[in-house]
């Protein structure tokens, strides 16, 4: 596959001596995905910042990339559906989350290094979302990458832990040092108690910390957005809340 037929898949167009088409890693509305054939290689590149690895594995789950370049994993681990990557404050990827799900419906998670190797022995520790974690003054602490994407969606700067619930460590903290930070469980005891976890590690390093019960009945924040409620509401609760 080349890349005219990949920016033509895409709805792009001719620039240059390659191809500008909309990025399939995030919600591109001014294209910034640049392709080129070169020497034999297919050249990919998001000008917005998306990691070429994010790039990659779109397209990879649109059928979009040369069946030679793609990577393989174990039948028997489900059909891979979302893939999220920890990269460090200068956007370097340093671990790859990615998520499957069974034929029952049941979903595993599979950690990646760069390299290619199914491990995360030997890379660094950082929380999701850190490049953006560095200028904002406040952040949302949830359960899961999904949930920080909900978030993010909605205008929100979030974060989690690599591992989900009861993973969090002292050295994730240090990353919100000064921020002011609100943590929402997921509704279940293992998010309450994932919750108190968190905020016992901030004390005395975060600005301040609130542990916010969403109204109603959803499991998470993104079931929560995905009943109707909107990001007002919860700007809402968060300056109605009490924090320590």
């Amino acid at each position: 596959m080349t890349a005219a037929q990949i920016a033509q898949a895409l709805g792009g167009r001719k620039s240059g001596s390659g191809w500008t088409a909309k990025c399939p890693a995030h919600q591109d509305t001014n294209p910034s995905l640049s392709l080129t054939d070169s020497n034999g290689k297919l050249l990919v590149c998001c000008h917005a910042g998306c990691p070429q690895r994010a790039v990659v594995d779109a397209l990879q789950a649109m059928g979009l990339w040369p069946e030679s370049e793609q990577r393989d994993h174990p039948g028997d681990w489900g059909q891979r559906v979302a893939t999220y990557y920890y990269a460090d404050e200068s956007g370097e990827v340093v671990l790859e989350v990615h998520r499957f799900i069974q034929p029952n419906g049941s979903k595993t998670f599979r950690q990646r290094r760069p390299d290619g190797k199914w491990t995360a022995k030997g890379t660094r520790r950082v929380p999701y979302r850190l490049p953006e974690l560095i200028d904002a003054p406040i952040a949302f602490i949830v359960e899961g990458e999904k949930d920080v994407e909900s978030l993010r969606e909605h205008g929100f700067v979030a974060t989690c832990n690599v591992g989900g619930a009861g993973k969090w460590m002292d050295s994730d903290s240090q990353y919100l040092r000064g921020r002011e930070v609100h943590i929402i469980p997921d509704r279940d005891a293992p998010g309450a108690d994932h919750a108190v976890k968190v905020a016992r590690s901030l004390l005395g390093i975060a600005a301040s910390i609130s542990i916010i019960t969403l109204p109603g009945n959803a499991k998470d924040i993104s079931d929560w957005f995905a009943e109707g409620h909107s990001e007002c509401e919860l700007i809402a609760i968060v300056e109605g809340c009490h924090a320590v």
